[in-house]
């Protein structure tokens, strides 16, 4: 970044333990999307609560964000890591704006909150521009970042 070396490893190392926001953005293709969230703690359950949707977090997730309670964070989610699920086991609902079939995969474009995201899917999932469907994140594969200074948490 700038010139400066931000981040050494593996290939696999940087992309499965990226140090930060920039590094995120940068190993990956489609880019990892990124969106604001805010930490909230109701019945002793840690949630990621946006505009556009809430995830109640697993034990295992939620440890690492108890010096996070009432505070903003960003949350990275690489495009492979967002599924089209069922709608009661969804987050939230999308719009699809654009499908971009890539073969043996193709790449579909939606917003989360009035922002650009996209996901990977197989080639034989149907799904057109203007359709609308639910999606989920694998949690285990979320990357929270530090708001203000943009490093891993």
């Amino acid at each position: 970044k700038d010139g400066e070396i931000v981040q050494t490893g593996t290939t696999y190392e940087v992309y499965h333990n990226c140090k930060n926001m920039f590094v995120a953005n940068f190993i990956g293709m489609p880019p990892t999307n990124f969106t604001e969230v805010a930490i909230t703690v109701e019945d002793g359950k840690y949630n990621l609560i946006n505009p556009d949707f809430k995830i109640i977090l697993n034990n295992k997730i939620a440890h690492r964000l108890k010096d996070y309670n009432n505070r903003k964070m960003i949350i990275g989610i690489r495009p492979e890591n967002i599924m089209v699920a069922d709608e009661k086991d969804a987050i939230m609902s999308v719009k699809c704006l654009l499908v971009e079939p890539q073969g043996s995969h193709q790449v579909i474009i939606f917003k989360i909150n009035d922002k650009i995201a996209k996901l990977v899917i197989s080639g034989e999932t149907k799904i057109k521009s203007e359709d609308t469907f639910f999606i989920n994140f694998k949690q285990e594969k979320i990357l929270f970042f530090d708001y203000e200074s943009h490093e891993e948490i």
